[in-house]
């Protein structure tokens, strides 16, 4: 049927841009750097709702989210059911370091690194096209959401009542 849909070209491209439903598929296991250069991945965080936000130094938007989510991860910083990672895409490592130095010394969330900029096999997995990008997988892996609205009341409240049930 999909080779004969004459809308094929439109299809293909929804399957492949950011926006392509990725709920209910189970999350890609990916490998990051924290500061420290001690590795983490998505399984280390099994059994807990995983908030990821996708960022980069180089990113406008992401700059200016990013106090928002540093309040989020502030706020469920001692809840056992929620994980707050802030994931950079940056190239330059350096960078990265730098600016947490600068932005987030209380150390809320975990932040981890992702080498390969833009490139990386995580963002071909979760369709990253564009940043800041917010990603929530559930307690058993998988995605429940790979577009979440930006650090605000509605993802606040959205988090208070996954992590009630």
């Amino acid at each position: 049927y999909f080779k004969l849909n004459s809308h094929k070209n439109l299809l293909i491209k929804t399957e492949y841009s950011g926006f392509a439903p990725l709920q209910g598929l189970p999350a890609y296991n990916f490998m990051a750097y924290d500061h420290r250069d001690s590795i983490f991945s998505l399984a280390d965080f099994k059994g807990k709702f995983v908030l990821i936000d996708v960022w980069a130094t180089w990113c406008g938007p992401c700059l200016n989210q990013r106090p928002r989510m540093l309040e989020i991860a502030k706020k469920f910083r001692d809840h056992q059911r929620l994980e707050v990672i802030m994931l950079s895409v940056n190239k330059n490592k350096n960078n990265w370091l730098t600016y947490l130095g600068k932005s987030n010394q209380d150390n809320y969330g975990i932040e981890l690194w992702i080498n390969e900029e833009m490139k990386s096999h995580f963002n071909r997995e979760y369709l990253v096209k564009f940043i800041p990008k917010y990603i929530l997988i559930d307690p058993d892996g998988i995605i429940v959401h790979a577009n979440l609205p930006e650090p605000s009341y509605v993802l606040n409240k959205m988090l208070e009542d996954l992590i009630k049930e």
